[in-house]
């Protein structure tokens, strides 16, 4: 059928969002914790490497910050934060906006 569940590690809280680029992913939770896993050229995946993963890792740089939303694009991957902050990881390297 094609799905294959996913256990995301650290989990407290349930999952309240995933989103999926070309070949990578990434998972929130209500707690604010994210976590990505797939491919990770031009460091999509926000872990500071290009590094792929097969399992979902959490995003340490974020783990101050709650994350409420995420979107996937084709290199990149941008989170938002709360308080309101959004972050880019990827395609041109690390992007903030306040």
């Amino acid at each position: 059928t094609g799905q294959v569940p996913v256990p995301l590690p650290e989990v407290q809280e349930g999952v309240v969002g995933l989103a999926a680029g070309a070949c990578h992913s990434v998972a929130w939770c209500s707690d604010g914790m994210a976590f990505t896993w797939g491919h990770g050229g031009a460091g999509r995946l926000g872990h500071g490497t290009v590094d792929s993963h097969q399992t979902p890792l959490r995003v340490q740089v974020l783990s101050e910050l709650k994350v409420v939303h995420s979107r996937c694009g084709a290199n990149f991957t941008i989170f938002v934060t709360s308080p309101q902050r959004a972050l880019m990881f990827g395609g041109a390297g690390v992007r903030v906006w306040s």
